[in-house]
C-alpha cells in the first residue's frame, strides 16, 4: 500500500474542447482565431508533405498566418531543443502551437505549448494511444530509456477527425484499443493502493468522476471494440467506430490522467526488448492487462472475456505474438526480473514480486 502523504484535496485535469466526427479538420481556422491569427504547427511526416501546403494556404486563406514543421520520429530533449529553436526563428509569434500526426507528435507539440505558455491544440490521424488530452509527456533518452514531462495544464482543444482516423492502418486502432483497455483495471489497481491521482502532479486524491470516466472507456470497449475494429479495417466510418474512437482518444485519456497506471504499463516498457518484431505501445499495454488480470486472480469468466476480446482486436496474448518462439520460459524469466524494477509494478494492494510475474505470464502461456 502506498505510504506516503495523501492530501485529501481532489483534483480532476480535462482537456477544454473535444470535438470528434468526420471531417473535423474544418473547424481548425475558426478555433486558431479564437486564440489569435498566428499558429506554429507540427506535422507527421506521413502528412507533411500534403499539409504543409493545402492546409497552410486554407489557414492563409483566413488570415491566419503559420508555419508548418515536420516532426521527428522520436522526442527527446535535443528534439525538443530544435523545435524550441524553430520558434524562435520565426518572424511572427506564434498565438497557438498545434500538433498533427500520432502520439508523438501530440506529445512534442505539447511541450511547445509548455515552454512558450501558449495554447495547444492536438489532432491526431491515428488512435494508437490516448496521449492527445494528457497533460504529460514521454520523452527518451539515447539508452531507450524515458522520462515524463510533466505540463502545466492540458491541451486546450482536441480534434478528431474521424474521417482521417479510420484511414489508418487497422493495427494502430488495435494498439488504440489495448492501451484503453488498461485504462479502467489499472484505475481499479491504483485506487486499491491508494496512490495519487496523476491529475495535479501533487499528492491529490482520484474524484469519483476520474473513476467513472476510465469505467465507461472499458464499458464502451466492451459493447462496440469488436465491430469498431472490424470497421477500422474496412476503412469505413460506423457509430461504433465513432464510439470506440471517443473511449481511446477523450475517455481513455482523462480515465489514466485522473486515476494512474499499474502494472500493464510498467510491464509494457520491457516487452520491446524481449520481442523479435516491433511492438507498438498499446500492444504491449493489452498484453501487460491479460497479466495484471491473472495477478491479480480475478474469476476465469472474467479473464477468458477480456481474452477472446483481445483476440478478437489482434492483440498479442502470448509470447509467439512477439515472435518468441523458443526459450519462451527463459524469456519470460528475463521479462519478469526486469519488469519488477519499475516503478509501476508494485501499485497494487498487495506485494508484486517477480515470481508472481512469471507465474502470471507462464499461466498466459497455457491459454493459447
Amino acid at each position: 500500500m502506498y505510504d506516503g502523504y495523501l492530501s485529501p484535496i481532489r483534483c480532476f485535469a480535462s482537456v477544454g474542447r473535444y470535438y470528434q466526427g468526420p471531417d473535423a479538420i474544418e473547424l481548425l481556422p475558426g478555433i486558431i482565431l479564437k486564440e489569435g491569427k498566428t499558429a506554429f504547427i507540427l506535422i507527421d511526416e506521413f502528412f507533411y508533405d500534403d499539409y504543409k501546403v493545402s492546409l497552410k494556404e486554407k489557414l492563409e486563406r483566413e488570415g491566419i498566418r503559420c508555419a508548418c514543421f515536420k516532426a521527428e520520429r522520436q522526442i527527446t530533449d535535443e528534439a525538443i531543443g530544435r523545435l524550441k529553436q524553430n520558434a524562435e526563428a520565426l518572424e511572427f509569434v506564434p498565438d497557438i502551437y498545434i500538433g498533427i500526426g500520432g502520439g508523438k507528435t501530440c506529445d512534442a507539440i505539447k511541450c511547445m505549448g509548455d515552454i512558450f505558455r501558449k495554447p495547444v491544440l492536438e489532432m491526431p490521424t491515428a488512435l494508437a494511444t490516448d496521449a492527445p488530452p494528457t497533460s504529460h509527456s514521454m520523452v527518451y533518452r539515447d539508452d531507450g530509456s524515458s522520462y515524463v514531462y510533466a505540463h502545466l495544464r492540458s491541451p486546450e482543444y482536441v480534434v478528431v477527425d474521424t474521417s482521417i482516423t479510420v484511414n489508418a492502418p487497422a493495427v494502430t486502432f488495435s494498439s488504440g484499443l489495448g492501451d484503453a483497455l488498461a485504462t479502467y483495471y489499472e484505475s481499479i489497481a491504483i485506487h486499491a493502493y491508494g496512490h495519487p491521482t496523476l491529475a495535479g502532479r501533487g499528492k491529490f486524491r482520484r474524484t469519483r468522476t476520474g473513476m467513472t470516466i476510465a469505467r465507461l472507456c472499458f464499458d464502451i470497449l466492451m459493447e462496440n471494440g469488436e465491430k469498431a475494429y472490424e470497421s477500422a479495417k474496412k476503412h469505413e466510418l460506423s457509430p461504433e467506430y465513432e464510439d470506440t474512437a471517443e473511449a481511446l482518444t477523450l475517455l481513455s485519456g482523462l480515465g489514466v490522467e485522473n486515476t494512474g497506471c499499474s502494472v500493464a504499463h510498467g510491464l509494457e516498457k520491457y516487452i520491446h526488448d524481449i520481442a523479435r518484431k516491433p511492438v507498438l505501445h498499446g500492444q504491449g499495454v493489452g498484453y501487460g492487462t491479460l497479466v495484471q488480470i491473472l495477478l491479480e486472480e480475478r474469476s476465469e469468466e472474467e479473464f477468458l472475456r477480456i481474452y477472446n476480446w483481445c483476440k478478437a482486436v489482434d492483440l498479442p496474448v502470448c509470447m509467439a505474438d512477439f515472435n518468441v518462439t523458443d526459450a519462451v520460459d527463459e524469456t519470460i524469466r528475463k521479462l519478469g526480473d526486469e519488469a519488477i524494477k519499475d516503478y509501476l509494478i508494485n501499485r497494487e494492494p498487495f506485494e508484486v514480486t517477480a515470481e508472481k510475474l512469471v507465474c502470471a505470464m507462464k499461466k498466459l502461456e497455457q491459454y493459447r
